[in-house]
């Protein structure tokens, strides 16, 4: 079988001879890195089929050479190398290398990982129908990392985003999920629930690198609910949001770690760093073909527009319990770390805006306000 070179970038001390098969594995395993655009995903839909599947091993090293520096390097692109206070009154401030425990930071990769590349890479994406039995639960936090980072490069595609939604370890992971709450108004059944194992360890280091992307990420899809024409999509994404939080949120309290939360907070502050929003803004567009005929109907999908604001009520009572701890309490610095962030990101002003809002969105419970009645 003829033999070719490694792909250009992988930095190693000698060329490596590896075949067509071994080259397009590492080809297609790089793809999520910011090298690679988004349009060369959709080679990868459809493939010719391989006989050979198998890899020597040294593009067993290339590969997971490639793993673990592109994962490191996007981590620290997204957000991890901002000097940020660590959460653990023990550890530096600064990037979230230096901000969280040492054991956390050596990401791992299962077996699983390597096996789905060459999967993908011999039938295609599209084609790897027995894929769908791999589940998030059976991939490590790298593992995890690194199919977020993939769908991430690869979203722009809708084709290939499309494809990628129709796998569980896309589907089901934890991390596109919580990134892009929108793409998943087809599958509010999947939207995760248990959030525990996140709290810790790596994957809590994971989050906490990527909280100002999260932030980023929320920030763009709040202001495009303004766009929504149907009510009905609305209130699906209301309904999809609220069982995320209802499950992440549920975590960052009983763990006591809300600075994996901060994210909410801080695009909260952007989105009304100028003015105080009206309802008007994310309901306005919404067209009369598919207004609800009774009021509590239109009342629901009003409060479903605004799911993302309320939520600044229950970081409201976090910031109450904060309060209440006294400097002598064990979890006394934490709880400083939070009211500095509540203040820092103008947290009172917030609660008063989102006040306003509920008041319009539920004017029969909490006073008089808009609402828009159904045309004669």
């Amino acid at each position: 079988m003829e033999k070719t070179q490694a792909p250009v970038g992988m930095n190693l001390a000698s060329p490596v001879q590896i075949d067509a098969f071994e080259a397009r594995l590492i080809t297609l395993a790089r793809l999520p890195f910011p090298v690679a655009a988004s349009q060369q995903f959709r080679k990868y839909l459809q493939t010719p089929s391989f006989l050979h599947r198998r890899f020597t091993s040294d593009t067993s090293k290339l590969l997971k050479d490639s793993l673990r520096k592109g994962c490191a390097s996007s981590l620290a692109r997204l957000g991890g190398w901002k000097n940020e206070k660590a959460w653990n009154e023990s550890l530096p401030p600064g990037p979230v290398w230096k901000r969280n425990e040492r054991q956390s930071l050596s990401l791992h990769f299962s077996s699983r990982l390597p096996e789905i590349l060459v999967q993908f890479t011999a039938l295609g994406i599209g084609q790897f129908e027995s894929q769908k039995a791999i589940t998030s639960k059976e991939l490590s936090p790298g593992d995890l990392l690194y199919f977020f980072l993939f769908y991430r490069q690869a979203r722009p595609e809708k084709e290939v985003m499309a494809v990628l939604l129709r796998l569980p370890l896309f589907q089901q992971n934890p991390l596109v999920q919580l990134a892009y709450p929108t793409d998943f108004q087809e599958y509010p059944e999947d939207v995760i629930s248990d959030w525990e194992p996140w709290m810790r360890g790596q994957y809590a280091m994971i989050l906490d690198a990527l909280q100002g992307y999260l932030s980023e990420e929320w920030l763009k899809a709040e202001k495009a609910k303004s766009s929504i024409h149907s009510w009905e999509n609305m209130k699906r994404l209301g309904s999809v949001y609220e069982k995320l939080f209802d499950g992440y949120l549920k975590a960052v309290e009983s763990s006591g770690r809300w600075d994996l939360a901060r994210f909410l907070l801080r695009m909260l502050n952007s989105l009304f760093q100028y003015q105080s929003l009206s309802l008007e803004f994310w309901i306005e567009q919404l067209k009369d073909q598919d207004i609800p005929t009774k009021l509590s109907d239109r009342l629901l999908v009003h409060r479903q527009a605004i799911v993302v604001p309320r939520v600044l009520e229950r970081m409201r009572q976090w910031t109450e319990r904060a309060r209440a701890v006294a400097f002598f309490e064990e979890d006394y610095s934490k709880a400083q770390w939070w009211l500095r962030e509540w203040e820092e990101h103008n947290g009172p002003r917030l609660v008063e805006y989102v006040r306003r809002l509920t008041q319009e969105a539920e004017p029969l419970r909490l006073g008089s306000g808009a609402t828009r009645e159904k045309p004669a």
